[in-house]
């Protein structure tokens, strides 16, 4: 990490800006029932599910299918679940904690997201919480590119010089090794890290700007 400025901040979604684990289960139990699939889950699990891409996710939820056929219930589940979570996930009890705190960040930062979700559960954010001017670009998993690849993409594509990355798992904090970008823990998340390797620990999003300033 240089003395430069950090000129920018790239987020993960599920954990690090919303808690979906709730609104999304109840997303996936309605449309498994709907097609007939004997499976039930969790918001615990689907916090553990949090970081992985759709085809691990697709193991995780049904291991006893195909891969393909695991594969092809989750991407057919996270299409369809946008239009429950705009339906679901507008409760304030979805805002993970400081998340108010976007409005100055954008002030100071240039915002981005990178996640490993499918192509439209982003933009649901953007809708169902107006945050969308907040942040300049966002990459998800709709090319089938690694989370590291997007990172290192969005930051090429962008000209970013100094940019930090805000994540929950160790999957997060791995693509970001990958990448070649610092890495912030947010603590308040679904995840767990080496904390031996992080930049800094958020137990808030609301503690982000004295967090960076302190860098």
């Amino acid at each position: 990490m240089s003395s430069k400025r950090i000129d920018s901040i790239i987020f993960d979604m599920d954990g690090t800006l919303v808690d979906w684990a709730g609104p999304i289960s109840e997303a996936w139990n309605a449309i498994f029932a709907k097609y007939g699939w004997e499976k039930s889950i969790t918001p615990a699990d689907f916090a553990s599910y949090a970081g992985h891409t759709t085809a691990e996710i697709g193991q995780l939820a049904f291991p006893n299918v195909s891969p393909d056929e695991s594969f092809k219930r989750i991407a057919i589940a996270s299409k369809e679940e946008v239009s429950y979570i705009v339906k679901l996930a507008g409760r304030k009890d979805t805002f993970v904690p400081g998340i108010d705190f976007l409005a100055f960040l954008a002030k100071e930062y240039q915002l981005f997201i990178v996640s490993n979700c499918m192509a439209g559960y982003i933009e649901a954010f953007y809708q169902i919480y107006g945050f969308g001017p907040y942040f300049i670009r966002h990459l998800d998993n709709r090319d089938g590119f690694p989370k590291w690849d997007n990172i290192k993409r969005l930051i090429y594509e962008n000209k970013l010089s100094n940019p930090v990355y805000v994540g929950d798992t160790s999957m997060d904090q791995n693509a970001c090794k990958l990448a070649g970008v610092p890495f912030i823990y947010a603590a308040y998340g679904y995840g767990h890290v080496d904390e031996s390797q992080i930049l800094g620990k958020l137990p808030s999003l609301s503690e982000l700007p004295l967090l960076l300033k302190s860098i």
